[in-house]
């Protein structure tokens, strides 16, 4: 048996701990996932004892995995029920940074964070993120990545460098500029999976089908086969999950049929397991929103494009109409948004947009019962500098209409 499959082996017997141990109610602090989670996930990527220093050499760092003298990688331990994120890892990427080691990593024992400093050095580029109990086999050789085998190899490095150069063809502006335009015409125009057309036909399953890039970059690189989810293979894989010999229905049939499990499996598969790859963060909020179900309407009321009743947004209108001098405010922050606000996120992004963190309401009444022609003017005088295309910013009664439509008004 070669080393890959042994630490596959021991990986799945491990993960079994890591499910025994999230069922249990039992606390385990920060040491002793350590000791019990970390240590032998470490050992089983072929790292010892010999080859790692812990808290010793270096005073904010956990464990620091070495080979001969040089110190490849530094970990963060965090305590096992610690919800990871991207903040916990700015203090090593520092550390890292000041002696030189490339490579970090966020665990809890039931989670892990890769980051590369060597690009992104502030708080490092997520390279990837996986959760143990929900990993799979493909996602395993991700992991061997991190063995002490594929960092002696520098093949770690070589196949981040891979995919680095496989990524940025997706991040040109051309191709920014396009497939945004895709996704609002998809949001503007209400193009929903109404089943009026064929899946395969689809702009946003189009979207999805060409820009899914982790999955596919990653099974491309690690593997001979290639890791495109074209439509034929999707459609196999979708008549082999509802127990059709051949599936023709179109993807709000899919939807309707085992809706959770298939959403989780197919569809949503293209941006939650992969966040960190897709173009944008806008790109997932609005394919989230864009498969989201709206909360439920009450019998007589009347929604907006958002799901907001007529009675939420006369009462977030009574709240706004105080101020009107930072109306060009709002243009930026509603009509710049690449997705839907709720209220709560308007009143977040004010709060930043205007530098008063005790911001709670600035009117956009003026925007819809007109604005006096200096603060018109003032407006696009601030509009100018932050937009390349004026005319979607243009100050005018476009923007009444737009923000009725927005909130649903006649």
């Amino acid at each position: 048996m070669g080393e890959f499959e042994s630490a596959k082996r021991q990986f799945d017997k491990y993960r079994e701990r890591v499910d025994n141990q999230s069922n249990s109610e039992k606390e385990v602090k920060e040491k002793d996932t350590i000791t019990k989670f970390i240590f032998p996930f470490l050992e089983l990527l072929g790292w010892d004892s010999l080859t790692w220093d812990v808290e010793q050499d270096y005073k904010y760092v956990d464990v620091a995995l070495k080979i001969g003298d040089k110190h490849k990688i530094f970990v963060e331990a965090k305590p096992f029920r610690h919800e990871l994120h991207e903040g916990n890892i700015k203090q090593i990427v520092d550390y890292a940074l000041k002696h030189r080691v490339r490579w970090c990593i966020l665990t809890n024992g039931r989670q892990i964070l890769a980051f590369d400093i060597k690009y992104k050095q502030k708080y490092g580029d997520l390279f990837f993120k996986i959760d143990f109990s929900l990993s799979t086999d493909e996602e395993f050789k991700i992991l061997w990545l991190l063995s002490k085998t594929s960092v002696s190899t520098n093949r770690l490095d070589n196949v981040k460098e891979k995919f680095n150069k496989k990524i940025r063809k997706y991040k040109t502006p051309e191709k920014y500029i396009t497939k945004n335009k895709i996704i609002l015409n998809i949001i503007d125009n209400k193009k929903y999976l109404d089943g009026k057309s064929s899946w395969r036909k689809n702009e946003l399953f189009e979207f999805l089908d060409e820009t899914s890039p982790t999955q596919s970059i990653f099974l491309e690189i690690l593997s001979s086969r290639k890791g495109d989810v074209k439509s034929g293979v999707l459609r196999k894989k979708m008549s082999s999950k509802l127990g059709e010999k051949n599936f023709k229905g179109n993807l709000t049939g899919a939807l309707k049929a085992k809706t959770d499990k298939i959403k989780k499996e197919y569809l949503y598969n293209f941006y939650e397991k992969s966040n960190s790859y897709i173009l944008e963060n806008k790109y997932r909020d609005l394919i989230k929103e864009y498969f989201s179900r709206p909360p439920r309407q009450k019998k007589g009321e009347r929604k907006n494009i958002n799901g907001w009743s007529s009675d939420e947004i006369k009462n977030y209108l009574n709240l706004l109409k105080e101020w009107s001098h930072d109306s060009y405010a709002y243009y930026e922050v509603l009509l710049k948004s690449k997705k839907r606000l709720s209220r709560k996120e308007l009143v977040d992004k004010m709060k930043i947009r205007t530098n008063n963190s005790h911001f709670i309401s600035k009117s956009i009444a003026g925007i819809l019962s007109g604005i006096t022609r200096k603060t018109i003017q003032r407006g696009k005088e601030r509009l100018d500098k932050v937009s390349d295309d004026n005319t979607f910013f243009e100050i005018n009664k476009k923007y009444e209409k737009k923000l009725k439509k927005y909130f649903n008004l006649k």
